[in-house]
């Protein structure tokens, strides 16, 4: 489960109120403002299990789902 994505705009750490949202997290890598970097062919993400790895932005939509919401589909 992504605990931890890039994104291009820069955000202050102290505002909470601009986290991504899960909604805007699931319309894909590098389509909105939401999860996106500068780096070519996808973003970086921390995982709830303590790894960080290279998500692609050619990713399925289904299977980002999976990544954001865990395999129960439970908010931590």
């Amino acid at each position: 489960m992504l605990l931890i994505v890039e994104r291009k705009d820069a955000v202050c750490w102290m505002k909470p109120d601009v986290e991504i949202t899960q909604a805007g997290a699931e319309q894909g890598i590098n389509k909105t403002s939401a999860v996106g970097s500068f780096h070519t062919g996808g973003v970086n993400a921390a995982t709830q299990a303590g790894g960080v790895h290279f998500i692609s932005d050619t990713i399925d939509t289904a299977q980002l789902h999976e990544l954001i919401t865990g395999p129960d589909h439970e908010m931590p």
